[in-house]
């Protein structure tokens, strides 16, 4: 769900969003959106106890739908693409895996 949220304002016209979010940087924006997803696809995808296959995967996907975004943006008459919302994404997604790590851990010390 939140990769399809993300997605979806990541395409429509940026006049739409930009009466939302005025006050709010665009790379703070990214940033916020995939420390969330870090948080979201890590969370959905750790088995058995594997935390590192699932922070690497989760980032592995955050970047790879950060990459399409910005891609699909550069296809688009009303975006741009930008590297630098792509190292935005990439900054808030290993943020976000760097906190589900932390909870996960502080969720397992208090079950023993």
């Amino acid at each position: 769900m939140w990769s399809a949220v993300v997605v979806a304002l990541a395409v429509v016209p940026w006049r739409n969003v930009e009466m939302l979010t005025e006050d709010v940087s665009d790379k703070t924006l990214h940033a916020l959106a995939f420390v969330l997803g870090g948080l979201v696809w890590a969370g959905s995808v750790e088995r058995d106890g594997k935390e590192a296959r699932a922070a690497g995967f989760s980032l592995v996907i955050c970047l790879l739908l950060g990459g399409l975004i910005e891609i699909v943006q550069g296809a688009t008459s009303d975006r741009t693409a930008e590297f630098g919302d792509f190292v935005s994404d990439a900054i808030g997604a290993g943020i976000g895996i760097l906190i589900w790590m932390a909870l996960h851990r502080l969720s397992a010390k208090s079950d023993n």
